[in-house]
């Protein structure tokens, strides 16, 4: 296996970097690579960790940080992503052989854990330099972590699935919220109600819990400090919200100064017309309400309207789905990997493979928590799934600008979510049937 994976990471490094190898990977986005703006991964990377203004900078500090530990360099950053990309998959399967004990059902679950890394519409990320790819990788890694603490809890296992979780929700503000609202009251009801766990492991799931709160408030408290949580919400007003009569009622109930100025900005997003939202005298009065209310009626609306955006969610999946990212394709990863795979083998691409994964994956762990005699594993699954869907629906509703891009990395937990969650039942389910077996033969 050691081998085997070091050839099909060689492998797969040429097919994704050797052809466009001599450009050196140049950043090619304006929101990745633009002199004229402060707000960019290689502006906030020029500050440098060394100094206060870097943690309250406008974007989350891990991704600068890893921009900053390669000298700024985009061919080594690229290198960096890869290598990170490929190492947080073979931990991952690495993990799947471990939690399932079924060899025939692991080795599958291997084959399908890969079939997703060597899609175009996942490693393609690894050759820009945006938080997309670092993003997905420190995803799978703290997936893997949990999924060992689930295996085998101890107190050092819990600690390692904090640091890589902490670390993957300080790399995109996006991710505060699966954390905030799965994570943690998943771990702290955990730590209350399995009373056979040791008290170390109990401690530190608690202690970890807590220290998560408070980086989800540290990055919305940075990120409103620099005023980067206005353009999401100018780029929804602009793109959703106006548009739509029910959450556009429902905003302006909420103090939303509708007025003719506001409501020629339907359609528009923060970065139109020289930035009218940010700029125009005439809508002085919406960016009070925004930087105030606006903001918190924003938050409370995923909950309250959550309705109203999952309707808007469920009429996008199927561009979301079948989407390849081309417009990001910049060095054509698309014509050099594998793109969506048939049976829907590399995770759903359509809204009915979306479908029959969930489907399946509900009704194997259902099934298999009345039989399995260890829960552990299920209730991994189940968390990680979870996790995924409500990290889809925040990517989703956060922001109404370059929806595709931000859905890429969610999209990537959820496929390996549903993997590993119709494995983990099915094994479970497998070793009761083994098991009966095993007492019929003693029997007779």
């Amino acid at each position: 296996m050691l081998y085997g994976s070091a050839i099909a990471v060689a492998l797969f490094s040429v097919r994704l970097l050797g052809q466009p190898w001599n450009t050196h990977f140049r950043p090619q986005f304006p929101d990745a690579f633009n002199p004229g703006r402060t707000d960019t991964y290689y502006a906030v990377a020029r500050l440098t960790p060394f100094r206060p203004s870097f943690y309250w900078s406008p974007r989350p500090i891990v991704y600068p940080a890893f921009v900053w530990l390669f000298g700024r360099s985009s061919h080594l950053i690229v290198l960096g992503q890869t290598a990170a990309y490929c190492g947080a998959f073979a931990v991952l399967c690495m993990t799947a052989q471990r939690l399932i004990r079924t060899r025939v059902i692991a080795n599958a679950a291997v084959v399908l854990l890969a079939l997703i890394a060597v899609q175009a519409r996942f490693a393609l990320w690894n050759t820009q330099i945006l938080s997309e790819s670092l993003g997905i990788s420190l995803g799978i890694v703290a997936m893997a972590a949990w999924g060992r603490v689930a295996l085998q809890p101890t107190g050092r296992r819990v600690t390692w699935a904090w640091v890589w979780t902490v670390a993957w929700l300080l790399e995109r503000d996006a991710h505060t919220v699966p954390v905030a609202v799965v994570v943690v009251p998943a771990t702290v009801a955990l730590a209350l109600v399995a009373r056979s766990l040791a008290p170390d492991v109990r401690r530190r799931l608690l202690g970890g819990a807590l220290v998560a709160v408070l980086a989800c408030g540290y990055v919305y408290g940075a990120q409103k400090s620099s005023g980067r949580n206005r353009y999401p919400l100018d780029n929804n007003v602009g793109l959703r919200i106006l548009p739509n009569a029910p959450l556009r009622a429902w905003f302006v109930a909420g103090g939303m100064p509708l007025d003719a100025a506001l409501a020629r900005q339907q359609g528009k997003t923060a970065f139109d017309d020289n930035r009218r939202f940010v700029n125009d005298p005439a809508l002085a009065r919406y960016r009070r309400w925004a930087d105030g209310p606006g903001a918190r009626r924003m938050v409370v609306s995923l909950v309250v309207r959550a309705r109203d955006w999952n309707h808007l969610l469920t009429k996008a999946w199927r561009g979301i789905l079948a989407d390849d990212d081309q417009a990001y394709d910049g060095y054509g990863v698309n014509h050099r990997l594998p793109g969506h795979l048939p049976l829907q083998l590399g995770g759903p691409n359509t809204r009915r493979g979306l479908s029959t994964w969930l489907l399946l994956a509900v009704a194997v762990l259902l099934a298999s928590t009345l039989v399995a005699s260890r829960l552990g594993p299920i209730v991994f699954a189940a968390a990680g799934l979870l996790v995924a869907l409500v990290d889809i629906y925040v990517s989703y509703v956060g922001d109404a600008l370059e929806v595709n891009r931000h859905l890429a990395g969610p999209l990537s937990r959820l496929s390996v979510m549903l993997v590993v969650s119709v494995a983990v039942g099915a094994d479970a389910l497998w070793q009761m049937l083994r098991a009966r077996r095993a007492e019929v033969t003693v029997d007779a």
